[in-house]
């Protein structure tokens, strides 16, 4: 009765080839997939206790006799794309930037574990078996903590000295994953690149260094071994009719079957340019110079997007090529030079593309070529999410369909952004393009954005305590959609489809239905971390006289504040210097707007945990309203209350700041007598309740024709204390005014 297709009744099918044990029946868009393990032996003779799937496929009411193990059957909890991958100490290299101590190993190491690109992270499972393994007393404590601890604390001496390890590679014959998936028990051996090579042997530094970064090698590989005996899978769960989630020891995934056959139509002509950027992909990845070359790329690559380099790092207006392009160019070179002789053809028709049909190839996350699909399990369509009139909550908090579901956005992000460097190295190797700095800001753009994507996903979220940013996405879209919409694989096409939505659409500051960027990622509210990471390159290298839209700059701004906030409060009344910066560069994002000064000011309140950082921001803000005031005509008379209303702000800010040379100024500056006299009121009481009575006395007398200041402050202090009450007077929280007298 439960079976999809009420025409079957009985029917008997062949059993797997070898006697394998049936372990779970499931549905895929009616066929019937069939888990199995054991039976037989495998290639090598040896007994083959290994899982594997069959799918009897159905049609005309009946379903296939014999079983059938279609190449095209994907489980989404590992990528696709993993032929396309780096390996452990490769991986671990991408991660080490701006430093060559002990430190930036232990930081490459676990960010390594933590927030891998295109794959769930590690099950706290596999890391505390991986430590156990090598001799790292764990405890069952497999936190942060516990791992930096015990990777430092390892003195395993003959482990350090081999850090060939067993390398799982997640890819198998031709890069499919059902052959991973299959043998994901029985991990091959994969030598590390020799990484003591050219080194000096006698500087204990470099010594220390190069053992420190043998140890997380040994460490991530043994983890990577657990995750392979972790992969095994237990059963099926059925997500839909159409959908079915495998479920493993340590992770959910999804399976989903064919997927060649539904690419988009090449309507552009560029199905070809993206087989010739695979290829090229490819042919670097299969030479170990231009391999080594690769790393150095997505080191620079993950150091400009984890810190937003190109807003923050002082980049300058975007025109400039980043160095990664620069290494991304000569790396196209290189390997374009061990393509095959349709190279050149191929590249005659990108030299024909417009500029703008070039730009829609490059940003574009889908493709139009079957073979690239198949490679990489891009996603088909670019749909978002449908809007629908349904109940929230219809969906269930289904915590296998969520890790699948998260796990399938990973891969696919992944998967674009490997597809955008592939496409970006084509470009700029071509040699109508290679000086072009349109083409390098471009891809600068796009690779930056990409990037930032992918490794956001595994970053902890938020919004929602003790989950991922993938892991946030799928548990928020599964509670606001029914089954019927909520299917793993279809949030995760509405998840990329938003995404690089984002991206290709200058104008649009919020993209239509759920799913939308600006809401989940693009958000200061939401994720305000991912969302400057996101939101920088975008901004920096806007394409166009008019630039990024008013909209995005000031996302952009109030997520730099946000951080400032975040430094200011960590730091606890330490310098300042960097919380400044941001705010500088906040204000310059706004420069434009006519509510700069109003914008910047509301937001002083960030700041203040941080006495010091508070003043030097509003230094930045006081700047903003001088820039204004002198976009002011003072002879118009229509914007002098404009211009009164400016000097207000800059005294108001200037007190908040105790700036007070610009306070005075200030004060003096405002256009009827009777406001100058309050101004000064206000300044001499802030000096006095903030006990700087010698920096009032160092402001001197005479400082305007009609004004005696100390005789001033004189009678301001008196009046207002002869205002206070003797409680007052004497309470702790008030300062004694007649002591100032």
């Amino acid at each position: 009765a439960s079976l999809p297709c009420a025409d079957v009744r009985h029917q008997e099918l062949d059993p797997a080839a070898g006697g394998a044990d049936v372990v779970d029946l499931g549905w895929n868009d009616g066929d019937l997939v069939v888990l199995t393990r054991g039976g037989g032996e495998d290639g090598d003779g040896e007994c083959a206790g290994r899982a594997g799937l069959h799918v009897h496929g159905l049609k005309g009411g009946r379903y296939a006799v014999s079983p059938t193990t279609p190449p095209g059957l994907t489980p989404g909890g590992i990528n696709s794309s993993s032929a396309y991958q780096l390996s452990v100490d490769e991986e671990l290299d991408r991660f080490v930037h701006d430093g060559d101590d002990a430190a930036s190993v232990d930081r490459a190491g676990m960010l390594a574990l933590t927030q891998p690109f295109g794959r769930p992270r590690p099950a706290s499972l596999a890391v505390g078996r991986a430590m156990a393994s090598l001799g790292m007393s764990a405890a069952g404590d497999v936190t942060p903590a516990a791992v930096l601890k015990g990777v430092r604390g390892w003195s395993d001496c003959a482990a350090v000295r081999s850090p060939s390890a067993d390398l799982v590679e997640f890819g198998g014959e031709g890069g499919s994953v059902y052959h991973a998936f299959a043998s994901a028990s029985r991990p091959r051996r994969r030598v590390s690149r020799d990484e003591n090579e050219g080194e000096e042997e006698d500087d204990p530094a470099v010594t220390a260094v190069r053992a420190r970064r043998s140890k997380w090698v040994r460490f991530l590989s043994a983890v990577r071994v657990q995750e392979g005996l972790l992969d095994e899978p237990v059963g099926l769960e059925a997500a839909s009719s159409a959908e079915t989630v495998l479920v493993r020891c340590g992770s959910s995934s999804l399976l989903a079957l064919g997927g060649a056959e539904g690419a988009p139509a090449d309507e552009g002509g560029t199905a070809p340019l993206d087989e010739l950027s695979l290829s090229l992909l490819g042919s670097v990845l299969s030479d170990p110079a231009l391999r080594g070359d690769l790393v150095a790329v997505e080191a620079s690559l993950y150091s400009a997007a984890s810190r937003a380099s190109c807003l923050v790092g002082g980049w300058g207006d975007g025109t400039s090529a980043p160095d990664f392009a620069d290494g991304l160019q000569r790396l196209g070179v290189r390997g374009c030079g061990l393509l095959g002789p349709d190279y050149p053809s191929v590249l005659g028709r990108l030299a024909e593309m417009d500029t703008e049909s070039v730009k829609l190839w490059l940003r574009s996350p889908l493709s139009s070529s079957p073979a690239v699909n198949s490679a990489l399990s891009l996603s088909l369509s670019a749909d978002g999410m449908p809007d629908g009139d349904c109940d929230p909550g219809d969906a269930g908090p289904d915590e296998g369909a969520v890790l699948a579901t998260a796990a399938v956005v990973a891969a696919k992000a992944e998967s674009a952004r490997l597809i955008y460097l592939a496409r970006s190295a084509l470009l700029l190797a071509a040699t109508s393009r290679s000086d072009d700095p349109d083409a390098a800001g471009e891809c600068a753009r796009t690779l930056l954005f990409a990037t930032s994507l992918s490794w956001s996903l595994q970053s902890p979220s938020r919004s929602r305590e003790g989950r991922t940013v993938a892991e946030a996405y799928a548990s928020e879209a599964r509670a606001l959609f029914p089954p019927s919409l909520a299917l793993p694989s279809h949030l995760a096409d509405a998840f990329v489809s938003s995404a690089f939505q984002f991206l290709c659409d200058d104008e649009s500051d919020a993209d239509a239905g759920f799913g939308g960027l600006s809401y989940l990622l693009a958000s200061p509210d939401h994720e305000p971390v991912v969302a400057l990471r996101l939101l920088a390159p975008l901004v920096e290298y806007a394409p166009g006289d008019a630039g990024a839209s008013a909209e995005r700059r000031r996302l952009a701004a109030e997520c730099l504040i946000r951080q400032a906030s975040e430094l200011a409060r960590r730091r606890g009344g330490g310098g300042g210097e960097t919380p400044r910066e941001l705010w500088r560069i906040a204000s310059g994002l706004l420069r434009d707007s006519p509510r700069r000064v109003a914008f910047l000011t509301n937001r002083l309140d960030a700041m203040e945990s941080d006495a010091d950082a508070l003043s030097l921001c509003c230094g930045v803000v006081h700047d903003a309203v001088q820039e204004a005031l002198s976009a002011t005509d003072p002879d118009d008379e229509p914007s002098a209350p404009a211009a009164a209303g400016l000097w207000e702000t800059a005294l108001d800010v200037s007190l908040r700041g105790r700036m007070w040379d610009e306070a005075l100024s200030a004060a003096l500056s405002a256009p009827l007598r009777e406001r100058r006299g309050e101004g000064l009121a206000r300044l001499v009481l802030a000096v006095v309740d903030s006990g700087s009575v010698g920096d009032l006395i160092g402001l001197g007398p005479g400082v305007a024709d009609d004004v005696d200041l100390l005789s001033a402050a004189s009678a301001v202090v008196e009046d207002a204390a002869l205002g206070l009450s003797g409680d007052e007077l004497l309470g702790r929280d008030h300062p004694n005014h007649w002591d100032f007298l």
